[in-house]
């Protein structure tokens, strides 16, 4: 059933604890900022990662690992797998969600955030785009190097992101139970997730353009293709939430619904807001984050 969960302003007010400029001193947002530019989000600073971790063997294929920090980083909660956006195309790499990453670290959550090949120079597109980030979750037990402990898996990905997501979490849970081993996905997380791929395809903003290039080709001429690689086709069976923004303009917040999730529409957050650690829909994020880590879907 889809539940839609409109933030009033209360929510707005809140703070969450920003990025920080060393491991050890977390810096507090001065204001709640919304509807934030991607010249903003590109620009924040960040903690360093403490690892590179390689899932495979092309330049793309790794993941970048931060530990969780400060009081409420405890093996009880999640490892965090994010996957960037970025319309697929290899001109938006890794960099621009660094700072999101080493936010949800500042409190208290492990990530991993993995680079895959994008359309373009990186050599992606449909389905090698999606076959990296399923080779990226088989190797998760390469972050035995880190000796990172955790429970379970939450996938989340921004954008194109989140259309990789929604994908690669079902793939999970269905080879899981056929195979009788699970890769521990405890929920989805779409942030400004794209979930009807041909629908949003025939849209004219450039990231819509950008469709038909990372499919190979356009509805008419791929059409079982687009099938294949569309979520609003795929069955969800983990707890699955769509976090979206009233004001985004990129990705429309008609995109955040599908029958097997629960949608959450944040008032006057736009696209990037998501990866801003000062922003409203940052908090959001993380009390959704923790709702999965305390078993409280609802």
């Amino acid at each position: 059933m889809k539940h839609c969960c409109f933030l009033g302003a209360v929510l707005c007010a809140w703070l969450m604890p920003s990025f920080a400029e060393t491991p050890e001193q977390p810096i507090s947002s001065a204001a709640v900022v919304s509807n934030v530019p991607y010249s903003a989000i590109a620009s924040l600073p960040f903690n360093e990662p403490d690892l590179r971790i390689a899932y495979g063997h092309e330049q793309s294929h790794y993941g970048l690992l931060w530990r969780a920090r400060g009081e409420r980083a405890t093996n009880q909660r999640p490892l965090v797998v994010f996957i960037h956006g970025g319309c697929w195309l290899s001109a938006y790499d890794i960099q621009h969600s660094n700072a999101l990453s080493s936010a949800l670290a500042d409190v208290g959550f492990a990530v991993w955030s993995l680079e895959y090949r994008r359309a373009g120079a990186s050599g992606g597109g449909w389905p090698t785009t999606l076959n990296d980030i399923r080779q990226a979750l088989r190797a998760i037990e390469k972050l035995a190097i880190a000796n990172l402990d955790f429970d379970g898996v939450v996938l989340v990905g921004h954008s194109a992101g989140g259309h990789l997501a929604l994908l690669a979490g079902g793939d999970a849970m269905n080879s899981s139970a056929s195979a009788g081993s699970a890769l521990p996905v405890r929920a989805l997380v779409g942030l400004a997730a794209i979930v009807d791929l041909e629908r949003y395809g025939q849209g004219g903003n450039s990231c819509q353009s950008a469709v038909s290039k990372f499919m190979g080709g356009d509805l008419a001429t791929r059409r079982a293709e687009y099938q294949s690689a569309n979520p609003a086709e795929q069955r969800l069976t983990v707890p699955t939430f769509l976090l979206q923004g009233s004001e985004d303009h990129i990705v429309d917040p008609e995109q955040a619904h599908h029958a097997d999730a629960r949608t959450v529409l944040v008032p006057s957050a736009g696209h990037f807001d998501w990866l801003h650690p000062g922003s409203a829909a940052f908090g959001v994020l993380v009390k959704t984050l923790e709702k999965v880590s305390d078993n409280e879907q609802k």
